[in-house]
């Protein structure tokens, strides 16, 4: 999957956030991510090295 981007909610999607939290990693600096005519562009090994990096508590 070398290449592919997704959208925040693609991305939101695959880590099991809100949209509105994946903004604030974009932010944050957490994950990578190009802002393309006012909308986000991310990559997905950056979510999936971010995905790797966190430790997702279960319920």
């Amino acid at each position: 999957m070398k290449g592919v981007v997704l959208t925040v909610r693609e991305a939101a999607a695959i880590l099991g956030l809100h949209p509105k939290n994946v903004y604030y990693l974009l932010y944050m600096g957490y994950i990578e991510g190009w802002k393309i005519a006012h909308t986000w562009r991310i990559s997905i090994i950056s979510v999936e090295a971010y995905d790797q990096r966190t430790v997702k508590k279960s319920a």
